[in-house]
């Protein structure tokens, strides 16, 4: 079972809901291959299980940060890939909503299974929705402390190192927010034509912490 080929049937029709669900859990449990494991994310995307997919790919990448394969698989959904000094996802060691190190780094989860990445999956949405929410009321009420770390976790899932344009490319994305492919429709209905101009006139948060 450590091949992905056989799997690729499974989201294409012809195939029960239940020998579906049956095939890839038989496939997650019975290896860590990231071949096998982006094989079934994909699977799951195209039958309209995105968040699955996509916490199966966040389970995977907890365990395995850095794999090349799981980084490709991971960009195509949407989900970061920015990793600490120290080679740990970076939403382990820092709150996402925030910018700041958490007190000790995120447990790294254990159990391979679809049922655990089904709940991670939802939980992945439910901080998305959270990060949405947390932009729009900063928005409103300009603060641009609280803004900075969650534009710059929407765009690239961490915090800029000192030399890095990133703050920069954002105000200028923010002039033009159809261009902003990272940015969630929620985010960009909450844009304002002044935005950039205050948000530029904040200084923006710097990794500078270790991780």
């Amino acid at each position: 079972m450590s091949h992905p080929a056989w799997l690729g049937t499974a989201a294409l029709g012809g195939v029960s809901a239940e020998a579906q669900n049956e095939l890839w859990t038989g496939a997650v449990a019975a290896t860590a291959a990231s071949s096998v494991l982006t094989a079934v994310a994909t699977d799951l995307a195209a039958a309209g299980r995105v968040d699955d997919a996509r916490g199966l790919l966040e389970l995977a990448w907890w365990q395995r940060p850095g794999d090349r394969r799981l980084r490709r698989a991971r960009k195509r959904l949407g989900l970061p890939v920015a990793l600490t000094s120290t080679g740990q996802p970076w939403s382990r060691v820092f709150d996402p909503l925030t910018g700041r190190a958490r007190p000790e780094p995120l447990p790294v989860p254990t159990e391979r299974t679809l049922p655990a990445a089904t709940v991670l999956g939802q939980a992945l949405a439910a901080r998305a929705a959270a990060v949405d929410a947390a932009t729009c009321e900063a928005i409103r009420t300009h603060d641009a402390a609280a803004l900075w770390p969650l534009l710059l976790w929407q765009r690239d899932g961490e915090l800029p190192g000192p030399d890095s344009d990133a703050p920069q490319a954002i105000l200028e994305e923010l002039t033009e927010p159809d261009r902003a492919a990272w940015m969630s429709d929620p985010v960009r209905s909450c844009t304002t034509n002044d935005l950039s101009i205050w948000l530029g006139a904040a200084p923006p948060p710097r990794a500078d912490l270790p991780g």
